[in-house]
């Protein structure tokens, strides 16, 4: 893959660059090059082809950032303060690059829907932080922004147990816990902390019929609300409510006298 002289490799990316079925490659060389092979059959590759590239590519991702269906590919440079984009046309070719400046030479990137759009966005770390770009609408990539600019919700611990009903967190049911919800549902204020304690008949959704169940059953001996209930437990179903925290089933530290008690 080298131009007849020592060559150093830094970032390799696979992916089938020309929709054949089969993984092509793709190789950033430390003499400003990107280099490509594409594969035309069982262990068969063609030649290489190089392409010019800013100072010192680096890592390499592939991914279909214009949502076209075929895969384009960005990279790093350790000597520039950018990244750059190529469009692939699925025949493995590309245009470009687009230039995305980054304060700082960078260094290595992944790719990930990090807002939630459901468009591909882009992580780089340079040598002044880690920065995301993120993509506004397919084929435009958004302004980029710095450690500190982007606020992602922190992701719901593996594992959380819960009290079904039991919105306010407190380990047990009452009357507030209904009041919450409502509140919640109906008065804009802010959710539980674990949404699933709101879902008390467990159908993936929290409305009102989910209020009603929780005093029928506090106040006139009706269904309960389904598992976990009336111990803690994990969620047998999986669904889209988040439980971020919830405390209801952390053990009290109170003094001697109280551990001695719960042991």
């Amino acid at each position: 893959m080298g131009s007849g002289h020592a060559e150093n490799f830094h970032g390799i990316a696979l992916g089938d660059l020309d929709n054949n079925g089969r993984l092509d490659l793709l190789a950033s060389r430390n003499s400003h090059a990107l280099v490509r092979v594409l594969q035309t059959g069982p262990s068969q590759f063609g030649g290489p082809v190089a392409a010019p590239t800013g100072s010192n590519p680096f890592q390499i991702i592939m991914e279909d950032f214009d949502q076209d269906g075929n895969l384009d590919f960005a990279l790093t440079h350790t000597l520039n303060s950018f990244i750059s984009v190529y469009l692939g046309d699925g025949n493995g070719n590309a245009v470009g690059p687009w230039e995305f400046e980054i304060s700082g030479h960078t260094y290595d990137l992944a790719s990930g829907d990090f807002n939630e759009d459901g468009l591909p966005d882009i992580a780089v770390s340079a040598n002044q932080g880690a920065y995301l770009l993120l993509t506004d609408a397919p084929c435009d990539n958004g302004p980029v922004r710095g450690p500190g600019d982007i606020k992602l919700p922190p992701p719901a611990p593996k594992g959380v147990t819960f009290i079904r009903g039991d919105s306010n967190a407190n380990g047990e049911l009452g009357l507030d816990d209904g009041i919450l919800v409502l509140n919640w549902i109906f008065g804009g204020d802010d959710a539980p902390t674990c949404r699933k304690t709101a879902d008390v008949n467990d159908d993936s959704s929290v409305e009102l019929v989910d209020v009603m169940q929780l005093l029928n059953h506090l106040f006139s001996g009706g269904p309960q609300p389904a598992v976990p209930y009336p111990s803690c437990g994990s969620d047998p179903t999986a669904d889209q409510l988040s439980c971020g925290s919830y405390d209801g089933c952390s053990p009290g530290w109170g003094g001697p006298t109280d551990l001695a008690a719960k042991s």
